[in-house]
């Protein structure tokens, strides 16, 4: 139900939304989730997780893409369960 006008508008705020020069300070672990099918972001992901100084990680989810929490929502909520425990 979005217009033309307010996707386009979604699309470009994604585009310039770069926060990797504040995740290099991080202090805090961090968790990266993914679907394994998800094109190039598992390895764009990876690159981050690389990059950060502090504790973190990247799990993917098998048998998802693009919306993990969705597309294999029972391995999506045991990745975080896990990492929460």
């Amino acid at each position: 139900t979005n217009s033309l006008p307010g996707f386009r508008q979604s699309v470009q705020a994604l585009c310039a939304y770069d926060v990797r020069d504040r995740m290099a300070q991080a202090q805090v672990p961090g968790l990266f989730v993914a679907g394994e099918s998800d094109g190039v972001l598992p390895k764009t992901m990876q690159q981050m997780v690389a990059d950060l100084k502090s504790d973190s990680e990247l799990k993917l989810v098998p048998k998802a893409g693009h919306l993990p929490m969705l597309e294999n929502a029972t391995a999506f909520t045991a990745v975080v369960n896990e990492y929460l425990h």
